[in-house]
């Protein structure tokens, strides 16, 4: 009989973690790891079968993981759909973390990867949590005068009960104008899963370089924060709300592309 807890509704707009996992009862130990570690920090955590969506089963994959904030592939047991799905989220451009248990070999060529390998699923809890930060949390951009808002709002976009993300979406304007440009929604939550009451104050703070008007006031929707933009190209994005800082580099949320950073 399966233990796992009753799935929450899945959100796909929502900053979330899609685990790629062999659909094993030897597995679900590990994977309630991985869904509470990223519960811990204000991540959705969803598999295929959460996914509520028509169509096929690669439709829900390929809506998962495309949206996804980070994906964790834990390749324990070798399964090809779980080799499948990782090349489909580094086609896709998603931050994956791959985890292994200690032990096992790996019979495909992704060696050169680095590997969260562990005992147990008390260690991969252990483990995951700086895995994450390192991957998608810190920002490690520089502050410079093309990115001056890096470094100036605590570095990383969680924060004590605070979680700064983002998604995109690019539009293409008309042929003969040749413009694009992208639409970004971006969100403040409690990482608990409280909702945020409706008079609380946030500001999203712009790339200073691009707009005069830099410092923007979210509104809250459903206990969340929300600001929507349109921009041209990637940078830090601050945030400020009850006196806690936070800063995501918008290279990499989900939406993003090689197009978007280069621009």
């Amino acid at each position: 009989m399966n233990k796992r807890a009753v799935k929450k509704p899945t959100n796909l707009d929502d900053p979330h973690v899609f685990m790629i996992v062999a659909f094993a009862a030897e597995h679900e130990q590990a994977q309630e790891a991985i869904r509470s570690t990223a519960g811990s920090v204000g991540f959705g955590c969803y598999r295929t079968d959460d996914i509520a969506q028509s169509g096929t089963i690669y439709d829900r994959i390929y809506a998962g993981i495309r949206s996804a904030t980070v994906v964790v592939a834990d390749l324990t047991g070798n399964k090809q759909n779980c080799f499948y799905e990782l090349g489909l989220a580094d086609a896709l451009d998603r931050p994956v973390i791959i985890a292994m248990r200690r032990g096992e070999k790996l019979e495909y060529d992704v060696r050169f990867r680095s590997i969260l390998h562990y005992e147990n699923s008390e260690e991969l809890r252990r483990k995951l949590p700086e895995w994450l930060a390192q991957t998608v949390l810190i920002n490690k951009a520089n502050r410079s005068a093309k990115d001056p808002n890096a470094q100036d709002f605590g570095g990383s976009a969680c924060c004590g009960n605070y979680l700064l993300g983002a998604n995109m979406k690019l539009h293409i304007g008309s042929a003969g104008k040749r413009e694009a440009w992208y639409t970004v929604n971006a969100t403040i939550r409690r990482v608990d899963g409280k909702r945020l009451p409706a008079s609380t104050k946030a500001k999203f703070f712009l790339d200073p370089a691009t707009w005069n008007e830099h410092e923007r006031d979210g509104t809250v929707v459903g206990g969340v924060v929300h600001h929507e933009f349109d921009c041209w190209g990637a940078f830090t994005l601050g945030a400020k709300i009850a006196n806690v800082k936070l800063e995501l580099d918008l290279s990499y949320v989900p939406g993003s592309n090689a197009f978007f950073r280069s621009l």
